[in-house]
């Protein structure tokens, strides 16, 4: 019996592509003396992509471009920016608190997300917070995905056992693949921008977008292994019927 539905907060909650689209951005500015235009970037994202199924291909350039201590200080420049203004780098996908409310009726809520501290206010300003019995957020347990120590750490605060549990997120390789190892079941939520309702809001943004829809990076991670959802969603509406079809209680 299905009785915790856990949500990722990236591209589930709220969509962070402008966030990404952000470190993209602040990864040209670093090269931006070494002749790399951003359409070089975009292009090599798109090989790593499709022929590597790297579902972080700003991390793998950033650390082989700049080195580990150059990319540190893109993190650490985007990580503040973020902290300054959340809501300027992720919105709230439209249509979310409706399937909260209707899914809160049902089952037990928790969030499960790689995120920094400040997205715990973001939740309470969005009206989302209320909905949630456990708050899974990285950078407040010290643990992140795919760790199944961060996975299991939260299903003991729920006291719910894997085969209990949904598990709902974006990516493969952080939400779907370590969640199936613990038992959990899952549902891939895999919204491209325009479902999203994400509109890039400059010149390298609207690259970027051109990019996502090229080479969507929500692959596996796992070159050459094969890791299927219980259900794979494309739309908002179908989130919460999906939910229900894993649970037995509804189509």
């Amino acid at each position: 019996m299905i009785r915790w539905i856990f949500f990722d907060v990236g591209n589930v909650l709220f969509i962070d592509e402008p966030l990404v689209a952000l470190n993209w951005t602040e990864l040209y500015r670093a090269l931006r003396d070494s002749g790399v235009t951003f359409e070089d970037l975009m292009a090599r994202r798109e090989r790593l992509v499709q022929e590597k199924q790297d579902s972080v291909p700003c991390r793998t350039m950033g650390l082989e471009l700049l080195g580990e201590a150059g990319w540190a200080r893109v993190n650490q420049g985007v990580r503040a920016k973020v902290q300054q203004d959340y809501f300027a780098y992720n919105f709230v996908l439209k249509g979310i608190e409706a399937v909260l409310e209707r899914l809160f009726e049902k089952y037990d809520l928790a969030v499960a997300a790689n995120q920094p501290k400040v997205s715990r206010q973001a939740l309470e300003t969005a009206g989302l917070l209320k909905y949630f019995k456990v708050v899974g957020i990285s950078d407040e347990r010290g643990l992140s995905k795919p760790s199944s120590a961060f996975f299991e750490a939260l299903l003991h605060e729920a006291g719910c056992a894997p085969s209990e549990a949904v598990m709902v997120g974006d990516r493969i390789d952080n939400d779907i693949a370590p969640a199936k190892r613990l038992g959990m079941r899952t549902v891939w939520f895999d919204l491209g921008p325009d479902a999203q309702g994400y509109a890039p809001g400059g010149d390298l943004e609207r690259l970027y977008v051109e990019s996502l829809r090229r080479a969507p990076s929500r692959g596996t991670g796992y070159p050459g292994e094969r890791i299927e959802p219980d259900v794979r969603v494309t739309a908002i509406d179908q989130l919460s019927e999906a939910v229900e079809k894993i649970a037995g209680r509804g189509v």
